[in-house]
């Protein structure tokens, strides 16, 4: 079975679909990552060809100066109207990346095209080159499901509309989007319940991978463990938009933690300025190496780094920028394993308060060990292995994932 995995520009993007890839090509499958030509180093050094289709980030910045001026300012001043927060969604995802990755791959696809896309759901480009094909499509989740409803009022326009542009017909109730399968690695409670998923879903354990280059633990992490640890993190690429770390940091650089902060491997920790002995400014550290250190994460929200914090058994302070962040915080204070704070309330003394409650009330770390448990109690990759190779070769729905 010969695979393309299509993935947006971005690690956040390309971890979570790495496990099910290895675990494809450990079964004797041909498994290659189509995405932009600047990621070739990092797929190749973990194992898989590059299909090089789509647009880096930098060219969305440069072919596109009105979009990332408008997105600057919204992560500037973040926003809770989700109205708002899609229809950037739509445009950068769909109008911007997913067009330009439908053109690259029905081109490459010209002298040899897979038998099976599996595709990262915020990437849409790799679902309209399989409907041209006429090949079958299956999903990874990089983030919570959004309800189908919400899919079709924010998104639905834009998917026709890109749809029609390659000679597809109107989708207006998105059955085609996830008709064929769609792997959950979420516990459903976090989820909200298995109600709102797809039919098509199935809900597995999560794998973490985040180790994709060659950072390994630092040699200062030996010396952890005496006090609390926090770890803080705005992602690797919205982070780079706004700097939040400035309050973080005058919250905490006194107080008797040690304190981590990654600020993204094409960032500069000096930057910061300098910091005292128990401040750890570093570009990038695996957070499957790091975390079992650490006793709490302060971050904005993002998909992975929630995921693998609630690996960890972790409970966090999210602080979230755009895109799904203010909704995956809402459900994480909801289900107390989180606190949040929105930009406007980002003062020292509010940070620290947070801080305190979330490390001394013991309530956070146990529900977030009850949802860490419950990852774990989730069929793993084999399942996912044997639904994609059934989904190739019957080219029909799996209706009975779940």
């Amino acid at each position: 079975m010969r695979v393309w995995c299509t993935i947006l520009p971005g690690s956040g993007h390309f971890h979570p679909v790495v496990p099910t890839a290895r675990a494809l090509k450990a079964a004797g499958h041909d498994v290659s990552f189509a995405c932009p030509e600047n990621y070739r180093e990092m797929v190749e050094s973990n194992g898989f060809p590059l299909v090089p289709v789509g647009m880096r980030f930098e060219q969305v910045r440069a072919e596109h100066p009105a979009f990332m001026e408008r997105l600057g300012k919204m992560s500037a001043s973040p926003s809770s109207d989700l109205t708002a927060i899609d229809a950037m969604f739509a445009e950068m995802f769909i109008g911007v990346l997913a067009r330009r990755m439908t053109e690259d791959l029905l081109e490459r696809a010209r002298t040899g095209q897979p038998d099976l896309i599996v595709r990262d759901a915020m990437e849409f480009g790799g679902y309209v080159a399989a409907e041209a094909l006429g090949i079958p499509h299956a999903t990874i989740s990089v983030g919570l499901f959004t309800p189908i409803e919400r899919q079709q009022q924010s998104l639905g326009p834009s998917i026709d509309k890109l749809r029609e542009a390659f000679g597809l017909p109107a989708d207006p109730g998105l059955a085609m989007l996830y008709r064929y399968l769609y792997l959950s690695f979420v516990a459903p409670s976090l989820q909200g319940g298995s109600g709102q998923l797809p039919p098509t879903a199935c809900s597995l354990h999560p794998e973490i991978f985040d180790q994709s280059g060659t950072e390994s633990l630092p040699a200062w992490a030996s010396s952890l463990g005496s006090r609390p640890v926090i770890y803080v993190t705005m992602g690797t690429v919205i982070g780079r938009l706004t700097n939040v770390f400035s309050p973080i940091l005058d919250a905490l650089r006194d107080e008797p933690f040690d304190v981590i902060v990654t600020v993204g491997r094409d960032q500069d920790p000096a930057a910061l300025g300098p910091q005292p002995p128990n401040v750890h400014i570093e570009r990038y550290i695996p957070q499957t190496l790091i975390f079992p250190r650490c006793d709490l994460v302060i971050m904005h929200g993002g998909f992975n780094s929630m995921q693998s914090s609630l690996y960890h058994g972790l409970p966090m302070l999210c602080i979230p920028l755009l895109f799904d962040q203010p909704i995956n915080a809402a459900i994480c204070t909801k289900l107390g394993v989180a606190q949040t704070l929105t930009r406007g309330e980002l003062s020292p003394d509010r940070i620290k308060r947070a801080v305190r409650e979330l490390l001394e009330n013991p309530s956070y770390g146990e529900k977030a060990s009850l949802l860490q448990r419950e990852m774990q109690s989730l069929p793993k990759l084999d399942k996912a292995v044997e639904l994609l190779e059934s989904l190739a070769r019957t080219k029909a729905p799996q209706l009975a994932a779940r």
